[in-house]
């Protein structure tokens, strides 16, 4: 949506804004679908250890996950330290 695009004070094409969710799943992996809606987004999907997405993310994205992996970490932590 383009309210969730953000622009930098000139006016130019800055990124869209992020919004991280941390959830948990209490059923069964088979309960997980991707093809609950006639036009689905993701066609597959995979279990990863937690900070496996600093690796296979694009670079100048790493630091916005970091930010957002750390700031949820606690929640799974005892520390919330990055391993």
């Amino acid at each position: 949506p383009t309210s969730w695009v953000k622009r930098e004070w000139r006016g130019s094409y800055r990124g869209q804004k992020q919004i991280w969710y941390l959830l948990r799943l209490t059923g069964r992996d088979s309960d997980v679908s991707l093809r609950a809606t006639s036009h689905p987004e993701f066609d597959a999907w995979r279990w990863n250890d937690y900070w496996v997405p600093l690796e296979d993310v694009i670079e100048f994205k790493r630091a916005v996950y970091e930010a957002a992996l750390n700031e949820l970490a606690p929640n799974l932590y005892h520390k919330g330290a990055h391993k």
